[in-house]
This record gives C-alpha cells, structure tokens and sequence, in this order.
C-alpha cells in the first residue's frame, strides 16, 4: 500500500491559509495537510513531519520564503522535498532566479487560476510520488541483494562447517566408540530411564544397569518378569501384567505410570512402555524402557497447588474474572465482577454473557465468540449492565483456550473513571480552556463542513478574523486576572450576538475568528458585525473598574 503524501502550506496570512488548505482539499483529498504561519515554524514542521511537497509564500517577515528554500535545501532532513515558491512579484525575472538558485521546483504567480494551480500541484506530486517509488525500489533491490549475499554466504559456511564436521567425525569415530557406551550408561542414569528386552523364544530377560539401579537390585541377580512384576505397588501389578500379556499375545505396545516400591522399600513412580517385535509374523521379543519419574510427579503436584494458589489470586484479584464456554456461559467468576455487577456467585453463574453485555446482541456476542475462537485472543470495550440497572464501561481483555472442548479465560476492568478522564481531555482538545469557545482546530472542521454545505446551497460564508484594540494595556495594566475575565466575557457578548449556526473561535491571545454561513446579502453580515463590534464596545466592569475596548474586524467571503 502506497504511504499517503503530505503538503506543507507556509503563509503569514491566516486567510491564505485557509483559503489554500481548503483548495488543496478539495482536489487531493487524500493528501495530508499542514499548514505553518512562518517560514521558522514551516522548517520545524518539515523536520518533525514527512513533508512530500510544500507551498511557500515569498514575501513574509523575518525569513522568506526564498530563505526557507534554502535552509530546507541544506538540511540532509528535508533536502528531497519539492518546493513550490507564491508570489505577486511575477514581472521580476531575478526572483525566480532567486529562487531556482535556493532549491525551488516551481513558480506561481498570485492571483492564479484554480485549474492552473491544481495542475502544477498534481504535477509536482506525481514527480515526488515517482522519485519515492524509484528511491524505495532501489531500496528493495539492494536489501535483496543483501539478503542473496548473506544465505549464500551462511551456505558456504555451512558447507564448510558440514564438511569439517564430516573430517572431524572420522577422525573421532574411533574414540567415540569407545566412550559410547560409557555416555550411554552416564546418560540413563541422569535421565533416570533403563532399557529392556524379553526374549520369548529362549525365555531371557535382559535389564540394562540403570533399570537395576532404580530396581535397587543387585546387578549379578538374573531378571525375570516375576522379579520384575513383584516390585510394582500391589494395586498395579495387575494392570502391568495384562499389558505385558496382551503385548506378548497381540504384539499391543503399552504405556503405563503406576506407583512402584523398590527392593529397598522407597516408593516412587515410574513409567514403563513395551513394544513386540515380530519373527514370521509372530511375537519373539519385547522391548520396552523404564523410568524414574518420581521428580517429575512432584513437580505435576506442585504446579497444581500453583494453580490453586493462581485461582485464588484471582478470585480476590481487583479486575473481574470469568470463564466461559463456547456459548457464552459463565462457568467460573471472581468476587470483583460480582462487586462490579451487584450480583452474587451464584446468580452470575445462571447467566450467559448477553445477560451482562449492554451493547452487543446475542447475534454479536455469538460471532465474536467464533472470531475469538480463530485468532486466540481479544481486546475491546464495552458497557455492562448492573444488578441495579444501571450500567458500566468495560475494558475485556479475552483468551480462547482450546483445551476440553475450548473455552474463554476473561478478563474484565472498570474503566467508567477513565473512560471520564478521556472525555475531558478530548474537550481540551477541541475547545479554549479559559472562554470555552472551539479553538482553532475545531474551527478549522466546522469551516470545512460549512464549504462542503456552501457548494450544495450555494448560499456565501463569511470568515471574519476580530482583534481587540486596547486589550494590552489593559492586560498589562490591571493584571492578567482582569484580562481573562475581559477575554471571557468578550466571547460571551459575541456567542449572544451571533446566530445559532454561526461559530466563534478563539485563535489565541485577543484574537477571535467568527464563521457565519448562509450569507444572502452584504447587508445581513454588515448588520451583524455592527452589533457585535456595538457590544464589544459597552464598558467592561472587573473588580469595580470600568473598562473600555474596541474590535477591528476583517473579513472574507467563500466563495468570492
């Protein structure tokens, strides 16, 4: 999948910037757009964000955009992006030389034509599309050829480490030999598993030390079944009996752990399998190991107490507990869930999951249960419906276990505080934490929406950009308190002034931007904008002083 582009828009005229963001998103919809008010806060954009095209006005304060070309061109960060230079000063031919000499792609001149614009644009985009796709191929070539490199390189290797080994396995084979059959003795003895062979025809019984060893039986003592039998706990002789028998007769292997007491008297656990060998399609032999598996019976024994213990934790654990079947019913709950819901143990485990689940149906429930069962494993959220009614946000946290037919191991948190928390940061996010108003993000959208409805209506908007005058003496003067409470109740006389479907913003500082839509006339917007600035203009009474300030206001319409 192709990485979206960016485009960066650099003007220190808000309107421009408004106006070009909106012109580019509505001919590359699937281009990602931002937008800087100076050439300084352009570059620190470009660095931190994958900037693929940018559009730069010449003519802006302290750097231009001519300088900004240059510092984008030096910078290893950003040198491949390609620049688009805005000018009004198209009659002079040494600015573009200018410019071509900082790094610019291109030129164009305000006021353009729309259609002229777009096309260089889409233009530079394919041009930097292709320059990416060329520079990722040359990319994936050469981690190809590195890739070839290394396993031919790993092989080579191998084959000289195979063929050492081979040089190094003749040379030892006679060592080895001989130290075999002391690794094999050391080995059985450290795995604790003897070795066995009955031979049917002539009635022998062979037993390998490590099986005289946890026979505790002298070595120099013949073996023979009954020996062997004699040494298993009574209630197992039996049941091994009957598989030697049925392995002798039937040639069926067997596998069996069964309790054991030594000659000595130790009791321990043990594990015995048998296998026939076949002469003329009869039995002639047996064969078969034997192992200690005393170590390892403890440590089956002490998993389940862990296990218990585990079950316990979870039980007093502070997140809600559940297992369930394949249905959705509940076979298991801890005392938190039942805290959480208001239900007791018992009335939770007569219920199914769409008796709790406040959202899903129990057509939903039924498929997520099966897509949980494919992947292993989920997490999502939820709400839950209390004993009481009421209900609560939920985070689960599920993992299928395919043991016994499968079933679900559920994890459940209340997360209602949280849950509290993000919606006041998403507020935050969205709107100016002193007057309340949306702040310049949140504007931005609505005058996206208001274009989008503008096209349709075709009725006008207006985009009015307000600053007050004589605010910072104020500020300065009396203290920020008496400004806050200036700036407050300015936005307050605004949102009463305007009408419902109108937007104010507060862009930052003394600087508000209103959205008026539905213009039908010059006279409507006029006669609004006289009764905001005739509002604003009442005296301000903070801590007992009188106050005064005015607004200047500038404005746009779309479409013009």
């Amino acid at each position: 999948m192709a990485e979206v582009m960016s485009l960066l828009i650099v003007d220190d005229r808000q309107d421009n910037l408004l106006i070009l963001s909106s012109l580019v998103s509505e001919y590359f919809p699937t281009i990602k757009i931002f937008t800087a008010p100076s050439a300084a806060d352009g570059i620190k954009l470009a660095i931190k964000r994958k900037i693929s095209v940018a559009l730069i006005d010449v003519q802006m304060p302290e750097m231009d955009g001519i300088e900004m070309c240059r510092q984008l061109k030096i910078d290893p960060r950003t040198r491949q992006m390609a620049l688009i230079l805005l000018t009004s000063h198209s009659a002079d031919p040494g600015l573009k030389a200018k410019g071509l000499e900082a790094g610019a792609d291109d030129f164009i001149n305000r006021p353009f034509d729309n259609s002229e614009f777009v096309a260089r644009v889409k233009v530079m985009l394919r041009i930097k599309r292709a320059e990416d796709d060329l520079s990722g191929r040359n990319q994936h070539l050469e981690e190809e050829l590195a890739v070839m490199v290394t396993q031919r390189t790993q092989e080579l290797e191998q084959e000289l480490a195979e063929r050492k080994q081979v040089e190094r396995a003749l040379t030892d084979a006679h060592e080895e030999l001989n130290r075999s059959s002391e690794f094999l003795s050391r080995t059985s003895e450290m795995a604790k598993v003897g070795g066995w062979e009955f031979d049917l025809l002539n009635n022998k019984h062979y037993w390998t030390q490590e099986t005289y060893r946890i026979h505790e039986i002298d070595p120099s003592l013949e073996p023979g079944l009954d020996m062997g039998i004699s040494c298993y706990a009574p209630d197992a002789q039996q049941k091994v009996l009957a598989a030697v028998e049925a392995c002798s007769t039937h040639g069926t292997p067997y596998d069996l752990e069964v309790p054991f007491i030594t000659a000595t008297g130790r009791h321990i656990w043990v594990r015995t399998q048998g296998f026939a060998l076949t002469e003329n399609g009869k039995v002639s032999k047996l064969r078969g190991s034997f192992q200690d598996i005393t170590d390892r019976k403890r440590t089956e024994s002490a998993l389940r107490e862990s296990e218990e213990q585990h079950r316990s934790i979870l039980y007093t654990a502070m997140d809600g507990f559940w297992r369930v079947d394949m249905q959705g019913q509940l076979l298991e709950v801890n005392m938190s869930y039942c805290r959480m819901s208001g239900y007791s143990e018992e009335e939770l485990l007569s219920m199914s999951i769409p008796d709790l689940e406040e959202i899903e149906t129990s057509a939903d429930t039924a498929a997520r249960i099966q897509k949980i069962a494919e992947s292993g494993e989920a997490r999502f959220e939820s709400r839950h419906r209390r004993k009481d009614g009421s209900s609560f946000a939920v985070q689960v946290n599920v993992q299928y276990k395919p043991e016994n037919g499968g079933n679900m191991v559920v994890f459940i948190a209340d997360i209602t505080e949280s849950k509290k928390y993000q919606e006041k940061l998403d507020h935050m996010a969205h709107f100016d934490m002193l007057t309340g108003l949306p702040n310049r993000a949140l504007f931005i959208d609505r005058f996206q929406q208001a274009m989008a409805q503008s096209k349709r209506t075709g009725n006008q908007l207006a985009i009015c950009f307000l600053d007050l005058d004589n605010f910072k003496p104020i500020n300065d003067g009396h203290g920020h308190n008496a400004g806050d409470q200036i700036l407050i109740e300015v936005a307050q006389r605004i949102k009463t002034t305007i009408r419902e479907g109108d937007t104010v913003s507060r862009q930052g500082g003394d600087e508000f931007a209103l959205l008026l839509s539905n213009i039908e006339s010059d006279s409507q917007y006029q006669q609004l904008l006289d009764r905001i600035l005739h509002s604003l203009s009442q005296a301000y009474i903070i801590d007992g002083y009188s106050h005064y300030i005015s607004a200047s206001i500038g404005l746009t319409l779309y479409p013009l």
